[in-house]
């Protein structure tokens, strides 16, 4: 998540994008997942702090996956967000990207 974050907050999303799964592009157009993190980057601001609140391990036909919960505090407001990452032999890959913030919603 640190990556993420510290690439986040450089607005740095064509990094981001690069790594992303399929699964994470087979959701949406490169064009709407930026203009998703401009969004939170602009209403949040940049991340002050971030802890994991809850991780798994999935494992089926369709391959190896690890989410993690983090409940992060922004600039200007909190919100919990949810990694997937797909796990690939060139290491992990994200393939999900959800956030929940009643403060973003708000702004």
């Amino acid at each position: 998540m640190d990556l993420f974050h510290r690439q986040l907050d450089k607005a740095d999303y064509d990094a981001i994008w690069r790594d992303t799964s399929q699964d994470m592009r087979a959701t949406g157009s490169k064009q709407r997942f930026v203009e998703m993190l401009t969004a939170i980057h602009t209403k949040l601001g940049k991340v002050k702090k971030s802890e994991q609140t809850g991780w798994r391990t999935n494992i089926d036909t369709s391959g190896s996956f690890a989410e993690l919960t983090m409940q992060t505090t922004f600039e200007k407001g909190t919100g919990a967000e949810h990694f997937v990452f797909r796990n690939t032999d060139a290491g992990q890959k994200l393939a999900g990207y959800h956030i929940n913030s009643t403060d973003m919603t708000l702004r």
